[in-house]
């Protein structure tokens, strides 16, 4: 269920030694841990930031979504953590809504949740409900640079932290990367950040242009999964 608006949650990452994004998951966790040791990232030390969509479609979808207790990652909320939300948290629906919540997502690639063993799906709700918790607006601080991390889009040409924007186009919005395919030069740039870094969109390689990166490589689909460094873009 989308709310009315959102507004973003701050989070200072000059403790990490290198900063990187990674493109959707939708249940790639053994892809994104080989790439993870084909560039050396440190799980120690180092931070791996996700653009949502971490579930769905994929191999293993319960152990991608176990990343969110990871120490070492964080990741907004895409609309397939929120379609899973929808599907099987108490958020107050009669039983025909949630029925029909539960379909969309099943036919989305949620059908993964009801075929595991009750235990494991009783732990995938677990997880689910702590998805509500995921940002739909990230905003990080590093040395000295404001990046914002969305899933789909940030609606509005100036920045602002405490503005609230709608929940449904930051989630699903393809306004913007259409604007830009179709040269509007003024969609390139979003004034009050320095970088903006956002999937939903599948592409063959990452769109980089003004401040802003589009960096779902459509990994699900056979495709490369993208990870690019923030001191990178």
């Amino acid at each position: 269920m989308f709310k009315k608006t959102t507004i973003a949650t701050v989070f200072n990452a000059d403790m990490y030694n290198k900063l990187f994004f990674v493109g959707d998951l939708h249940g790639e966790r053994e892809l994104l841990e080989s790439e993870l040791d084909k560039i050396g990232f440190d799980k120690e030390h180092d931070l791996l930031v996700g653009v949502g969509d971490l579930i769905d479609r994929g191999t293993d979808s319960l152990w991608t979504l176990e990343l969110i207790n990871e120490p070492w990652f964080k990741s907004v909320r895409g609309n397939h953590e929120q379609m899973a939300i929808d599907a099987v948290c108490d958020l107050g629906y009669d039983h025909r809504e949630r029925g029909n919540r539960k379909g969309h997502w099943m036919n989305e690639g949620g059908i993964w949740f009801w075929q595991l063993a009750p235990e494991q799906r009783a732990f995938a709700k677990r997880l689910i409900n702590q998805c509500q918790q995921l940002p739909l607006i990230l905003e990080l601080h590093r040395h000295g640079k404001k990046i914002v991390v969305c899933h789909a889009d940030y609606p509005l040409n100036e920045y602002v932290t405490s503005q609230p924007v709608p929940e449904i186009n930051i989630l699903c919005s393809r306004k913007r990367i259409r604007a830009i395919r179709g040269g509007d030069n003024e969609s390139i740039i979003i004034n009050g950040a320095d970088l903006f870094v956002f999937g939903h969109t599948s592409l063959r390689k990452p769109l980089i242009i003004g401040n802003i990166c589009y960096i779902d490589t459509g990994a699900v689909f056979s495709n490369k999964l993208t990870i690019i460094e923030a001191s990178a873009i």
